[in-house]
C-alpha cells in the first residue's frame, strides 16, 4: 500500500491485480484508491436534501498500464459498519449511481441534453455504445432511478477486447442481461454492417 499526503486528504493506493490482454497486448493495473479526510464529516448534496457522510471515499480504478492515466473509474459502496467480516475491500460493491470521471458525467449528460434519449419516454430506447471500458456508464444507466417505470433502455456495447469485459464484469460489476449485453467485435465494422441491413 502506498500512501501520500494531498493538503487535508491522506491519499492511500490498494493494487489488487495486473490483467494483461493477450489481444491487445495493453496491460490493466486494478487498484482502489482511498481517501480520507482530517475532517469528520463532508456534506454533499443528493436528491434535494444534504446529508453528512463519512469522509471514507474508495475509488477503484483500472489503470493503463504502468502509466497514471485511468482507462475506467467508479466509488466503491463503502460498508457503514466496517468489521472483521467485511474489511476485503476488493469484495465491496460498486456504487454504479454515481460517476466518478468528467468523461462519463458529459457523455451521459450529453445524451439527454441533446435528447439522444428521452427520461421520461414510455417506450425501449436502443443505445449502442463503442467501448465498455469498466462498464461505468452502461452500469450508471441501468441503474437510474425510476429506470423501471419511465427509462427504460436496451443497452448494446460492441468491445474490441475480451479482457475488458471480463475486467468489468470481475471488478466493477458490469451485468451483463437480455437489457445490458456485450459482443466482442470491432465498433466500426458492427455499425457498417447494421447501416447495410438498415
Amino acid at each position: 500500500m502506498r500512501e501520500k499526503q494531498i493538503g487535508t486528504e491522506t491519499e492511500r493506493v490498494h493494487f489488487h491485480e495486473r490483467i494483461c490482454s493477450p489481444s491487445s497486448s495493453t496491460c490493466f493495473r486494478i487498484q482502489d484508491i482511498a481517501y480520507t479526510i482530517d475532517e469528520k464529516y463532508v456534506i454533499i448534496f443528493k436528491e434535494n436534501t444534504f446529508i453528512s457522510l463519512d469522509v471514507l471515499v474508495i475509488q477503484r480504478n483500472m489503470m493503463i498500464g504502468d502509466t497514471p492515466y485511468s482507462f475506467s473509474a467508479a466509488f466503491l459502496a463503502v460498508p457503514t459498519d466496517i468489521d472483521q467480516f467485511n474489511m476485503d475491500i476488493s469484495k465491496w460493491k460498486i456504487n454504479k449511481g454515481d460517476l466518478v470521471s468528467s468523461y462519463a458525467k458529459v457523455m451521459v449528460a450529453f445524451t439527454l441534453v441533446m435528447e439522444g434519449l428521452a427520461y421520461t419516454s414510455s417506450s425501449i430506447q436502443d443505445v449502442l455504445m463503442i467501448g465498455l471500458g469498466g462498464g461505468v456508464i452502461s452500469n450508471f444507466l441501468s441503474t437510474v432511478e425510476s429506470a423501471e417505470e419511465y427509462f427504460q433502455l436496451n443497452i448494446t456495447t460492441i468491445e474490441l477486447d475480451p479482457t475488458v469485459r471480463t475486467i468489468a464484469a470481475k471488478w466493477f460489476h458490469h451485468e451483463e442481461n437480455d437489457r445490458n449485453r456485450v459482443l466482442i467485435g470491432d465498433g466500426t465494422v458492427f455499425i457498417m454492417q447494421e447501416a447495410e441491413k438498415g
